[in-house]
């Protein structure tokens, strides 16, 4: 009796693992990339990178939040503006690329998805990097290169999981990319030409 106790707990154990666990990058960077919800059809339990660039979307097909094992999504180059809190139903979600699209804020819901390790916003329309961004312990990318950011929130200094940050071509003081600097030395940080100006933290 306690020999089949054990080996039933131990396959509860394996299967909990096997349907919550992210892939290594290394391993997910091997998975095949579907480009259109058709293809998805038929495959939904082996789909982990969905790469729906190029096809003038307006909003996010409804398909992709019930994808269990979904790791890595691209929307590069569409007229997406916002983003939908079902989006927080991809809970394993590890990359989120989202450049050359109209989004103007980084939604909260977008912090309390923890295995988030890659968000690239880049040319967007976004203005402040809000204090909750220190919420996705795990990120190790943030680009948000081209964006109209007026407010960084000073609790970037705290992310010190962050191995790459793209600031470029935004508007940024010099006090502000030295104290990134000198907080984040394993960092790889992309910056402008520090401003003339009164940006500050």
């Amino acid at each position: 009796m306690g020999k089949k106790l054990l080996h039933t707990f131990i396959g509860v154990l394996l299967f909990q693992v096997a349907i919550s666990q992210c892939l290594l990058l290394s391993d997910l960077d091997t998975c095949k990339i579907y480009k259109s919800i058709s293809s998805i059809k038929g495959h939904e339990n082996e789909v982990y990178r969905v790469d729906l660039s190029k096809k003038k979307l307006h909003e996010i097909p409804q398909e992709l939040f019930a994808l269990p094992h979904l790791q890595e999504l691209r929307f590069n180059k569409n007229n997406l503006k916002t983003l939908p809190e079902s989006l927080a139903q991809c809970k394993e979600l590890q990359r989120l690329e989202i450049q050359f699209n109209e989004i103007d804020s980084l939604p909260p819901f977008l912090f309390s998805m923890k295995n988030l390790k890659k968000i690239d916003f880049g040319y967007n329309y976004i203005s402040t990097i809000p204090d909750a961004i220190s919420q996705l312990e795990n990120l190790e990318i943030l680009a948000l290169w081209d964006n109209p950011i007026e407010k960084y929130s000073r609790e970037l200094l705290s992310m010190d999981r962050l191995r790459h940050l793209d600031f470029s071509n935004n508007f940024m003081s010099e006090t502000m990319q030295r104290d990134m600097q000198e907080a984040l030395p394993k960092c790889k940080m992309y910056f402008p030409m520090p401003c003339q100006c009164d940006f500050d933290w």
